[in-house]
């Protein structure tokens, strides 16, 4: 007892200096943005020479002190370090907005400098900043938006008996709502799909804020199933005190990346993501992306697809199936024959594991069974003795540590696991795995059919679109939990799908081909895709980019999105 309320009581110290902290952060980020919006431009706008608004600008009795915003941009940064809960929530947006007003300062000292030399000097202030800024605020970002997201589970079944059914949506993080839908079992709707549809709605607020996801959310928890008549505990009435704090943190979230992203440019930076893909001149393996335009010059196997995936040092590392039918891998320390030998028309697919080890799954060549094995060396490989349909490949996802594989079985049946589900696969396709920050997964494939369809290891949920035939979908999920399948669809073009339904993006694909999605370090998704005339494009929340080495026309290309700084 004495243990816990030492605990509590330390933690509303925390809070208590934490929010006079802020208070002072907050009034010294609301001046100085003052400062530039009304007597700076007042100053610009009554004609002022430059000598004049250089002076403003460099004059510590007039303007925001940049030694005093640095230090409580630190202060924020130590704060949000320390306390990865809702006081990261205030100071880490705090020291994200800082740094900004950093960076505009140090870029009006360079367009008011006396002399080139001076303008050289602050502009080269100005990215040094912006690149410390980035540095130091993205990996808060990052581990709040995991520790915010990784404790909140999907609906599950909790108390079964009597004709009456109880689905629990759980959030851990101090002061959330305990999401509870409870009725007969064979209500209509079913219990479950009403607790799903506030789950979704739940997650949309803290990810977007918006009102209409919290109008959403709301409807959705009003339902008779969390009207408390049942026993349930949180009716929508009392669900609904929660939105402003919920709003709050989905507002940070979706904003958050739209900043860094500014600092980002502003450093210079390289893309957010690499591409590879077998190019076009000599059919080897090629990348572009954050690491520049290259041609491995590695022969790469006609019909089959790169695996590519971020390491924490912010490299890459990319397995495939080379020209000789055998598994090799490249990245930053070059490549390497992995000698064993894939089914044709096959492709791997890899993971990092914990202990930093690459391991690549993929499709034995003779034996049509699963195996994976490590990269190095001693390969280490293993044979699941689990048969594949020909001609498929298999999708691996690192799920709370461990690594969770789907695929195609010589039954057309999807597997995931080790274990068959009742989803029939459209023949000759492969299904895409992803992981959620709750160590939950989801797959997505095209059914028997050719509908856009994921499977959660409970339901399958097919989407209203149909998948090109002879090309797979593909799945990334984010660390806001969040997910967005990518795929070819039976009109030609590129099509996206998420919790929100299927998006069209008029784009016309090369036929026969597949994209690659990837979930960005800052939040969002980057597609990249063989266009209708051969170009490969790269396009989403990281802009738009076009290959400079061609990619082979029957290829489909692979992206994964690039850590841009350490992990947390």
């Amino acid at each position: 007892m004495l243990v816990q309320l030492e605990t509590d009581l330390m933690n509303i110290f925390n809070q208590i200096l934490a929010n006079d902290a802020v208070r002072q952060a907050t009034s010294a980020a609301q001046s100085s943005s003052d400062w530039l919006r009304i007597e700076y431009i007042d100053a610009i706008n009554a004609g002022e020479t430059k000598e004049e608004l250089w002076s403003l600008l460099t004059d510590s009795s007039d303007n925001p002190g940049l030694n005093g915003l640095k230090q409580q941009a630190f202060d924020m940064e130590s704060w949000a370090s320390e306390n990865p809960t809702d006081i990261a929530q205030q100071t880490a947006p705090l020291a994200l907005m800082i740094h900004g007003l950093i960076v505009a300062i140090f870029r009006e000292r360079a367009r008011q400098a006396p002399d080139p030399a001076t303008a050289a000097a602050e502009t080269s202030n100005q990215i040094r900043y912006a690149q410390e800024g980035f540095s130091r605020v993205a990996p808060l970002f990052a581990r709040f938006r995991q520790g915010r997201f990784g404790g909140i589970s999907a609906p599950s079944e909790f108390i079964v008996g009597s004709g009456f059914v109880e689905w629990n949506v759980e959030d851990p993080w101090p002061g959330a709502p305990v999401l509870t839908a409870f009725g007969r079992w064979n209500a209509t709707p079913s219990i479950k799909s009403q607790c799903q549809q506030a789950w979704r709605a739940y997650l949309r607020v803290l990810q977007t804020g918006s009102d209409s996801a919290a109008a959403d959310f709301t409807n959705a928890v009003s339902q008779g199933a969390f009207s408390g008549d049942g026993g349930a505990p949180d009716g929508g009435a009392l669900i609904a005190n929660y939105l402003p704090a919920l709003q709050a943190t989905g507002k940070w979230m979706a904003s958050a990346p739209a900043g860094l992203r500014g600092l980002w440019a502003v450093a210079g930076g390289p893309p957010e993501y690499e591409v590879a893909y077998q190019g076009q001149t000599n059919r080897s393996l090629c990348t572009f992306g954050n690491g520049g335009p290259n041609d491995w010059l590695e022969g790469f196997a006609d019909g089959t697809v790169p695996s590519i995936i971020a390491t924490p040092d912010g490299g890459y590392f990319i397995s495939f199936q080379d020209s000789n039918g055998r598994l090799r891998h490249a990245g930053s320390g070059g490549s390497h024959d992995d000698v064993m030998a894939l089914a044709p028309g096959t492709s791997p697919s890899v993971a990092r594991l914990d202990d930093g080890s690459f391991r690549s799954w993929y499709q034995e060549q003779g034996t049509n069974i699963l195996a994976a094995a490590t990269a190095g060396p001693d390969w280490n490989v293993q044979e699941y003795e689990l048969g594949m349909m020909p001609g498929t490949s298999p999708s691996v996802a690192l799920v709370g540590g461990d690594v969770s594989y789907a695929f195609q079985a010589n039954t057309g049946a999807l597997w995931v696991n080790g274990a068959g589900t009742p989803c029939l696969m459209a023949a000759g396709s492969s299904p895409s795995i992803a992981a959620f920050p709750n160590g939950t997964w989801l797959v997505a494939f095209a059914d028997r059919d050719g509908t856009l369809t994921t499977w959660d290891g409970t339901d399958a949920n097919p989407f209203q679109a149909q998948v090109a035939p002879g090309t797979n979908p593909v799945l990334a999920a984010a660390g806001d939990a969040s997910f967005q399948i990518a795929f070819h669809a039976a009109d030609g073009t590129l099509q996206l799908a998420g919790p929100d339904g299927v998006a069209a993006t008029g784009k016309a694909m090369m036929a026969g081909t597949g994209p690659g999605i990837a979930a960005l370090y800052v939040g969002g998704y980057q597609r990249t895709f063989q266009a209708a005339d051969g170009s490969l494009v790269a396009a989403g929340d990281a802009g738009s980019a076009t290959a400079t080495l061609p990619i082979y026309n029957e290829a489909s290309p692979a992206i994964a999105g690039i850590s841009l700084a350490p992990q947390p």
